[in-house]
């Protein structure tokens, strides 16, 4: 039995590249016509990939957070001078003044719930987390100084949630 050109690409690519698994769909006139998973989604476990396997994309979720926030922007449902205060008043005072525009640019002198380097985060659940930072002083004046952090991104997560009523987890996405 032939493979199809897709699969003899696919299977070609992933042991060029030792890509140990993956996902793909093919789309056309916007119906999927081919969906199918390849590999392995764990080497040390030895689980087959899955079409519904989920992937952290780690940092690369901000890229579509922002993009949704610049869509709630364009909707006019938000705007980049809108403070945290305005939209999640759960959170501490402190934080109410910082800005989306300093959300997204990493300037709300937030402290970072989640350790960049070790890839880990400081707790089990987002609300844990932001529990536990909401104990420390904020480590800068809002816009004073740029650190990235995970924070903010984790604060606009919410704030889109707020706004579409949705969580992240049931439009197809994880932020946690």
């Amino acid at each position: 039995m032939s493979l199809d050109p897709v699969d003899a690409y696919i299977q070609s690519a992933m042991q060029q590249h030792h890509i140990p698994g993956l996902t793909l769909a093919v789309v056309q006139a916007g119906v999927v016509v081919k969906q199918q998973a390849h590999g392995l989604a764990s080497l040390e476990l030895k689980v087959p990939m899955t079409v519904t396997t989920l992937f952290n994309i780690g940092a690369l979720t901000k890229m579509f957070t922002g993009t949704a926030i610049l869509t709630l922007i364009e909707a006019g449902q938000l705007a980049l001078t809108d403070t945290v205060g305005m939209l999640l008043s759960d959170l501490p005072a402190s934080w109410h003044a910082i800005t989306i525009e300093q959300l997204l640019t990493h300037t709300a002198g937030l402290p970072d719930l989640a350790d960049s380097v070790a890839g880990t985060f400081m707790a089990d659940t987002r609300d844990e987390a932001l529990r536990l930072i909401a104990a420390h002083a904020l480590l800068s004046r809002p816009g004073e100084n740029w650190r990235y952090i995970q924070t903010g991104y984790v604060l606009l997560g919410m704030i889109i949630e707020s706004l579409s009523g949705l969580t992240i987890e049931d439009q197809g996405g994880r932020i946690w």
